[in-house]
């Protein structure tokens, strides 16, 4: 039996990340984005493939607004669930998970998410983000869970 090979796409843990590992992430982003119905801000080099794309998507989501109403499986489960103990507690019953969703289908999208497009740090009152070599480093300003009470509280 005959392996296909891994995709050059993938980010495999240890190899370095390369630039077209992240050009062909954040197109997978852009791409995904433009499905949910957000407009794509990068429409400057308009090429075949991205009026192929925008036709393709265009088509995705009629089909997408034509099943809006029909959840998968587990999403009628949870809702069937929050429903009746919402039923039981005399709360409102119309509960529903949102139906668009961004999905993190490839490995490497959470990572590229993470960061601005154009950069490698993130940083603001709360948090420092920086690109290392297998991922995104995500540092807080302060960790509550190695602090001094919890450090006290071991001992």
């Amino acid at each position: 039996m005959q392996t296909k090979p891994a995709s050059p796409d993938v980010h495999a843990p240890g190899r370095p990340e390369g630039a077209d590992s992240r050009v062909s992430l954040q197109r997978h982003i852009r791409l995904q984005l433009v499905a949910l119905g957000f407009e794509n801000q990068d429409e400057a080099g308009e090429t075949t493939d991205t009026r192929l794309d925008r036709n393709l998507l265009a088509n995705y989501r009629q089909k997408t607004r034509l099943l809006k109403d029909y959840p998968c499986a587990a999403d009628a489960a949870i809702e069937e669930f929050l429903g009746k103990l919402c039923r039981e507690n005399n709360l409102p019953d119309d509960l529903r998970l949102p139906r668009d969703i961004f999905n993190l289908s490839s490995p490497g999208l959470a990572r590229e998410l993470s960061l601005p497009v154009k950069g490698a740090t993130f940083e603001n009152a709360w948090l420092k983000s920086y690109r290392v070599s297998n991922g995104v480093l995500h540092n807080p300003r302060s960790d509550r869970q190695i602090g001094r009470a919890s450090c006290r509280e071991r001992v």
